[in-house]
């Protein structure tokens, strides 16, 4: 086949979306990766982006000669690669096929899609109108479409127009979705949802419909019936990709990590050659904390697949969970170099730094971030500690108000809106805004605050003081784990910087493993679940827990003589905890509860679902707060005097070398002068107080529910009521 023609076969093919035959007939002719014409050059690393291989493609692009490009069918796609590589100069070269051909239907159509993306919503109209002049029914143009009008507030007119589209293209998965995430914007989530349970049952054969529905219900809140349908349509459609797909993604997103890995480690047996199916396994590994089994499969990879973005970003997540930073960052940079457009790797790497305390050299991605898209502007105003301008305020509000978007973007936008708002003492829109943000947030996140009570009840029921008295003792000696527990945004965070700074401490965040050893009570104990097994347990089963969580403590450390544990919501378990670990420290933090409830309002727990949905809601928060103290009052009845050092976040930040002294003493540590100097400690740091830890301790976060005392009273009449068991 001559270039010519193999150009526009290529070229055709790509353009139609058929990439494996692309890739087939690249196959056939190897010649093309070592072809001196710039033209095929550019096709040839457009169809290697699109089949996931970006390394290739940038490894092309200093090759290619621009000069050579005469035609506008050239420029166009030279401008394509460049935007897929993340350069900022595609508009320029499709602007160059444009004035050689002002009707050209692909430079007008790309170039409208930038201009959408970039909130140039006039530029992108002129141009998708003559796209659509010449190809009136190409699907993706008209999706676009729709995306303008519903971004320029047009939303009946975008429901309009998916609907025409959809009755042409039933089976494109993407038309769907986007009417489903602008139907959700307005308000309209049961009558589309009924919608498409009838249309299964009219059509149980149409896939579509499957992942489309499972799709809305999990964006919803709705996840159990979620993983249910799409678990259903994939018994029924076992071997199609796209359900396979759509299960992978639901379910994790449900945070249904055992049920997807099982599934994917089972596709994996059968198809060892996907490394799709690899990567995905491997991501809910590390989801899991099987990190040892996703550092062995990772090492297996070929080493072309390892030089992939995709495996470096995923390495450097897994190195993350180790606490191997200084290795992620590495990783990440070599992504960087190779592919300095790539998002999600600037982001992450960004990220990083920030955990490490290296604000400069976040806020140097963050800024190269935003040059690729304003839509990353959110994470800009977050790393600069929510200081923006005016225009930054209006984009905020724009992409909150834009029921276009995709409902986390907005939430995200909401949240940030709100901090900007603090920041500049406008406490009243700020607590309009943050209002907005959590009601966004109660559209996907699903609470029951009695859920919560009741397991607060039965835990007090079971662990009484004949329990502890039968069983205290007898578990495992060790004193190396450390537990801090308290209200989320209580200050666990600072208490476990300030320790870990200690020369014989390692911080090893927020484990799940004390959750993960209640979850396995059944398997050891002959079936009787938590808490109520904890009365058919004996010494046997506390050591053994108690090796058990030792052992994945060597996940992050293994030489440090304490490793802190400081998930916040530990203090459900105190009680196992002091069973299965007699010797260990256990330190729970106490703040006004005020503080606390607006402290958790403000921040975005969005993607961590579960129990945390409390914090969206003043009276849900109120019960968590209630719930909290009632369940830490038996903890101080049924334990030994003394057993539980209580850290009142007021008194550490107005005295705080009294208290670090106490504390240091009641773990058994001498005193290092470094504790002092914790906010130099270069750790990383996960959770959402980053920003905080790494300044001296400051009391501006004390009382600062007084400023949104007005908008109280729901928490406050919660608080009032007590604790009242519930059925």
């Amino acid at each position: 086949m001559q270039e010519s023609e193999l150009i526009q076969t290529l070229r055709q093919l790509q353009r139609t979306n058929k990439i494996k035959e692309a890739l087939e007939i690249i196959s056939s002719n190897p010649g093309i990766e070592f072809s001196e014409n710039s033209e095929l050059k550019i096709i040839y690393a457009i169809i290697q982006c699109f089949a996931n291989n970006l390394a290739k493609a940038v490894d092309i692009l200093p090759t290619i000669n621009p000069e050579e490009l005469k035609d506008e069918e050239a420029l166009s796609d030279y401008g394509l690669l460049l935007f897929m590589t993340g350069s900022d100069k595609a508009e320029d070269y499709l602007k160059k096929a444009l004035a050689i051909n002002p009707d050209c239907f692909i430079a007008n159509a790309r170039i409208s899609a930038i201009y959408i993306a970039n909130a140039r919503y006039d530029e992108a109209e002129k141009h998708l109108s003559k796209a659509l002049d010449v190809e009136p029914e190409r699907v993706e143009l008209i999706a676009n479409l729709a995306s303008l009008r519903a971004k320029q507030g047009r939303f009946d007119e975008a429901i309009e127009i998916l609907n025409r589209a959809i009755s042409s293209n039933p089976d494109r998965q993407e038309l769907h979705a986007m009417k489903a995430n602008i139907m959700l914007s307005m308000d309209k989530a049961d009558e589309l949802i009924e919608d498409f349970y009838e249309k299964i049952r009219k059509d149980p054969e149409n896939k579509v419909n499957y992942i489309t529905l499972s799709t809305i219900l999990i964006n919803t809140g709705r996840e159990d019936e979620a993983v249910s349908l799409i678990s259903g349509a994939l018994d029924k459609f076992e071997d199609d990709e796209d359900v396979r797909s759509a299960f992978v993604k639901i379910a994790l997103k449900a945070q249904r990590y055992h049920l997807v890995g099982t599934k994917l480690k089972e596709w994996v047996e059968k198809e060892p050659e996907s490394t799709e199916l690899r990567f995905l396994l491997n991501q809910a590994r590390i989801e899991c904390g099987f990190l040892d089994a996703a550092e062995e499969d990772l090492e297996k990879f070929p080493e072309e697949l390892k030089h992939e973005p995709t495996w470096k970003i995923l390495k450097a997540k897994l190195l993350m969970e180790k606490n191997r930073a200084d290795e992620a960052v590495s990783i990440l940079e070599e992504v960087v170099e190779h592919l300095p457009g790539h998002v999600e790797a600037r982001s992450q790497l960004a990220h990083i730094l920030m955990t490490l305390g290296r604000k400069e050299e976040a806020n140097a991605h963050i800024e190269a971030i935003e040059t690729l898209s304003s839509s990353l502007r959110v994470q800009s105003v977050k790393y600069s500690e929510y200081d923006a301008e005016l225009e930054e305020i209006e984009q905020l509000k724009a992409i909150m108000d834009n029921v276009a978007l995709p409902v986390e973007q907005r939430i995200s936008s909401a949240f940030t809106l709100a901090e900007v708002y603090e920041k500049r003492k406008d406490y009243e829109n700020s607590f309009e805004t943050i209002i907005k943000a959590n009601e966004l947030t109660k559209t996907i996140v699903r609470y029951d605050w009695k859920e919560h009570r009741r397991l607060v009840q039965r835990i007090m029921a079971n662990f009484n003081k004949e329990t502890i008295k039968r069983l205290e003792g007898k578990g495992h000696p060790s004193r190396r784990p450390i537990f801090i527990t308290g209200m989320p945004r209580s200050g666990t965070t600072l208490v476990e910087q300030i320790i870990s700074s200690h020369s014989m401490v390692y911080g090893a965040g927020e484990l799940s493993w004390i959750n993960r050893i209640t979850a396995l009570f059944p398997q050891t104990n002959g079936g009787y679940p938590y808490p109520e097994g904890i009365n058919y347990m004996d010494e046997r089963h506390l050591k053994s827990a108690g090796e058990y969580y030792l052992e994945k403590l060597n996940i992050y450390n293994k030489d440090a003589p304490y490793v802190t544990d400081k998930l916040p919501h530990n203090f459900d378990h105190i009680g196992l905890i002091y069973l299965i670990f007699p010797n260990a420290a256990i330190i729970h933090l106490k703040r006004d509860p005020r503080d606390v409830a607006v402290s958790n309002y403000y921040q975005n727990f969005a993607a961590m679902r579960g129990l945390m949905g409390f914090a969206n809601d003043l009276k849900d928060i109120g019960h968590m707060l209630n719930d909290h103290e009632r369940i830490m009052q038996h903890w101080h009845e049924v334990l030994p005097e003394g057993k539980i050092f209580e850290v009142v976040y007021e008194e550490l930040v107005e005295e705080p070398e009294r208290l670090i002294k106490e504390l240091l003493n009641y773990i058994g540590l001498p005193w290092e002068d470094e504790v002092m100097k914790f906010y130099e400690t270069q750790r990383p740091v996960k959770t959402a107080s980053i920003q905080q830890v790494r300044k001296e301790i400051y009391k501006e976060s004390k009382e600062k529910w007084r400023r949104y005392e007005k908008y109280l009273s729901p928490l406050i009449s919660v608080l009032n009521e007590g604790f009242i068991p519930v059925e």
